[in-house]
């Protein structure tokens, strides 16, 4: 990426609960995966925690864009409303809208307050990476201060029997990489991320908690392998991989990173074992995690199954992650972020600013004063002046204001006294007559 970019909130939504807090305890600590439900309004909720966490004035936030992926919308439950309502079960003109993605997206633009670019990405389960790629693109490409990527996924019965038929559905539980898994487990959530350009943010006093450095994509046959290769050059400490319990699917993925980074994996880690499936949301939850991870300084607790060998890294403090995603069209994606610069560091320069060195973070500029008005500069008193005899030439004044100082002939005044009216002479009354 030519130029830095800060993530600076992030947001969740899963089975184990909503917001952040919830996500972060479940991965310093090995505890059974939760089975609750996330609903639209869940989904609005962490997009708003991204959001508030960025910490973004509301002079931003009109023009701050939103990019959300999913892997579709609940379209036989919009069906099913459209013939309720034929019916004249449902008298509610709306009911067949509310499951479109359309729909979702109006809902998260209005409680976020984001009145900026705004459009759903639909790539089956990479749909969170695409939006994360085409949001890194746009900030990078237009005037936004800022922008919120991230995915969505809810229950919905296409879903649950495309998955079923193509991938299998384990009773016991994702278990990704494990010799023993049969299947996938689906799972509801939502995820975003806040992303800034590093010196805009940096200038309003902002505080990073990662830094995204990289997204690759690849499409066609060994997607997977080609974006491997790319992302290797990073040489990231911990890798989220995409592994969902599928029998073909994990080995396909176990071969590719068996293929690029050779045996044992050093720091391989699988979110679907604790999240399950979240399809389209799946990316965007895999990117919270790496960068809470990164922020706190752990290594999650997700180790995969024994189908790859790989080196216990629970002591490891990560200094940069990559998480990787694929979905069942041939295309996979490479998300590398690396930590937060440190803000008590010295250089300041392009390459401190993508982490690999320290920045220190300026504080934010003071506001402008308003200029004081000008004061006009008092002018001296005139001297007084001697009292003088009205005759006197000084105190004669010419038309134009200036005083005579003798040089020129004294003017007539026709208001002094000495200028009374002339008066007629007397009349003869005889030659009146």
């Amino acid at each position: 990426m030519s130029a830095a970019v800060w993530i600076t909130g992030v947001g969740a939504a899963t089975r184990l609960g909503a917001g952040v807090e919830c996500l972060d305890r479940a991965l310093r600590q090995p505890r059974p995966a939760g089975a609750g439900g996330v609903d639209a309004a869940q989904a609005a909720a962490a997009l708003c925690e991204a959001v508030d966490m960025a910490q973004l004035p509301a002079r931003l936030r009109v023009n701050v864009g939103l990019f959300v992926g999913c892997t579709w919308a609940g379209l036989e439950e919009s069906e099913l409303a459209v013939a309720s309502h034929v019916r004249d079960e449902d008298p509610d003109d709306e009911a067949w809208s509310r499951h479109g993605s359309d729909h979702l997206l109006a809902r998260l633009v209005r409680s976020s307050g984001l009145g900026g670019v705004s459009l759903v990405v639909s790539a089956a389960g990479g749909g969170s990476a695409e939006a994360l790629d085409l949001g890194a693109r746009w900030l990078a490409t237009s005037a936004c201060p800022a922008v919120a990527v991230g995915g969505v996924q809810l229950a919905t019965r296409v879903g649950e029997r495309c998955f079923a038929e193509r991938v299998g559905v384990d009773p016991d539980g994702c278990r990704p990489l494990s010799p023993e898994r049969r299947g996938t487990t689906l799972a509801p959530g939502a995820g975003f991320l806040v992303l800034e350009r590093a010196e805009a943010a940096a200038r309003r006093g902002a505080r990073p908690l990662a830094v995204l450095q990289a997204v690759h994509a690849q499409a066609g046959p060994n997607a997977l392998v080609r974006v491997l290769e790319e992302a290797q050059a990073a040489a990231p400490d911990l890798w989220l991989c995409h592994a969902s319990g599928g029998v073909k699917e994990d080995a396909e993925e176990a071969a590719a990173l068996r293929a690029v980074l050779g045996e044992p994996v050093a720091g391989l880690a699988a979110s679907k074992a604790l999240l399950g499936h979240t399809q389209g949301a799946a990316a965007a939850l895999d990117a919270v995690i790496a960068t809470l991870a990164l922020r706190g300084g752990f290594f999650p607790c997700l180790e995969p199954g024994a189908e790859l060998q790989t080196v216990s890294a629970e002591r490891l403090v990560p200094r940069s992650a990559t998480l990787l995603c694929r979905n069942l069209l041939d295309r996979a994606w490479a998300v590398h972020l690396g930590r937060a610069p440190a803000p008590d560091a010295g250089a300041e320069d392009d390459a401190s600013l993508a982490g690999s060195a320290p920045l220190p973070l300026r504080e934010p500029p003071e506001p402008e004063r308003e200029p004081e008005p000008r004061r006009q500069p008092e002018r001296e008193p005139a001297p007084e002046r001697n009292p003088r005899s009205p005759g006197d030439a000084s105190d004669t004044v010419d038309p134009h204001g200036s005083a005579d100082d003798g040089s020129s002939e004294e003017l007539p005044n026709p208001f002094a006294s000495d200028y009374a009216p002339v008066e007629p002479p007397p009349v003869d009354p005889e030659e009146e007559a």
